[in-house]
């Protein structure tokens, strides 16, 4: 399969440190299991502050109305599969938005504390509340928010959703995927926090990358970008001195209201591995974002966090 992986960005600064992908086929092999929550099945992809407690993962919120978010390091194919994500939230008395993601898809409508926004759910601070997820055969999923316990468990109702999922997020997303839960907008900086209590996956299949039999590498060492790499008219990408574990990166200074970008063509790979660092010059308020994406499908926006720090990301490309 030929692949286009993008990574592009919006305001502000985007340094990109080394890049692989990897060669040739993916794996399977079928699992149904209770994630831990613990940082050796998760990872934390924004700039602030994390912590197990118990059976539980806590992650703070960077700074003010900057997120907070982890993913799974896994990835798993979710179609026909169930998702069960117990959680609460600390908003510190302040305003929050907390989202929940499979697949790409938030699993359901906007929940905020201290008030409603927008038609958002209100939901309390330091109580659990519990979402199922079910994607169905039909290209489509149903999330049900509960409290007290999982609605198919005899759980109170909050609300529920169906949506329906476009082929390429399907085949990109839904079924090669990650678990996301993040805080955002959070007017209590870094004392808001996201509880994870429990994790379970029901009839999915984790993807496991097979024996890499070949790599390509890029790292900027000899200060040059290489061919393979193609960006924009707009853009003025160079080689900056400064690296994560590398003396250097690729680096770009946009200014307000301007987008760029670069992509590689790849044939097949089976995953891309890079290191990247967000850093704004901005105030919290510029709408600003970095993103990697798959044949022009979002996977991973950046943290906008104007603290900034390097973040290690691997991705695997599905043989669609």
């Amino acid at each position: 399969m030929k692949t286009k992986i993008t990574f592009f960005r919006f305001v502000s600064f985007l340094l990109l440190g080394t890049i692989w992908y990897f060669i040739p086929q993916t794996g399977f092999a079928q699992q149904q299991t209770v994630i831990p929550l613990d940082t050796l099945h998760w990872e934390k992809i924004s700039c602030g502050s994390w912590q197990t407690s118990g059976d539980s993962l806590i992650v703070a919120g960077t700074d003010y109305r900057i997120a907070g978010v982890v993913e799974t390091k896994d990835f798993f194919d979710l179609s026909n599969s169930e998702v069960y994500i117990k959680w609460k939230v600390n908003s510190a008395g302040q305003f929050m938005a907390a989202t929940l993601i499979a697949g790409g898809y938030s699993l359901g409508k906007l929940a905020t504390t201290n008030h409603s926004y927008s038609g958002s759910l209100l939901i309390n601070e330091n109580q659990w509340y519990y979402t199922e997820v079910k994607f169905h055969p039909d290209t489509s999923f149903t999330a049900i928010r509960s409290t007290g316990d999982f609605y198919d468990n005899g759980g109170t109702l909050l609300d529920s959703l169906r949506q329906e999922v476009t082929p390429k997020r399907w085949a990109l997303g839904v079924k090669n995927a990650k678990i996301m839960g993040m805080i955002h907008d959070n007017y209590g900086g870094d004392l808001c926090s996201l509880t994870l209590g429990y994790v379970l996956l029901k009839n999915a299949t984790k993807l496991t990358p097979a024996t890499i039999s070949d790599s390509k590498t890029f790292d900027f060492e000899d200060g040059k970008i290489p061919a393979e790499i193609k960006q924009d008219t707009n853009s003025n990408w160079i080689i900056a001195d400064t690296g994560f574990q590398s003396n250097k990166s690729i680096f770009l200074e946009q200014l307000p209201g301007n987008s760029s970008w670069f992509e590689m063509n790849v044939t097949h790979a089976t995953k891309v591995s890079f290191d990247a660092r967000y850093v704004s010059g901005y105030t919290w308020n510029a709408i600003m974002s970095a993103a990697f994406a798959m044949d022009t499908l979002n996977m991973v926006t950046f943290d906008r966090s104007n603290k900034g720090c390097w973040h290690h990301f691997e991705w695997l490309l599905p043989d669609t």
